[in-house]
């Protein structure tokens, strides 16, 4: 079972939203922390199944960070 799980918003098959949405509605993943790392933020209104968004560029202190306080949530 993941920690995290680390995602894009523009994705070629299916978008950020889906996936979280998807993501969510697994009874053995809906707990899992999503982070959304992109370069096109969602669209304002959108139905919110990530944790975090980080707009690419993002520093790496800043990544790993989130990365581990995301981690944190899940023990």
């Amino acid at each position: 079972m993941p920690t995290l799980i680390v995602t894009d918003w523009m994705m070629p098959l299916m978008d950020g939203a889906e996936l979280c949405r998807r993501l969510k509605a697994m009874p053995a993943l809906a707990d899992v922390p999503i982070l959304l790392h992109t370069a096109v933020p969602p669209i304002e209104g959108a139905d919110k199944n990530w944790d975090v968004c980080l707009r690419k560029p993002v520093g790496a202190k800043l990544f790993l960070t989130t990365v581990a306080q995301l981690c944190k949530q899940r023990h």
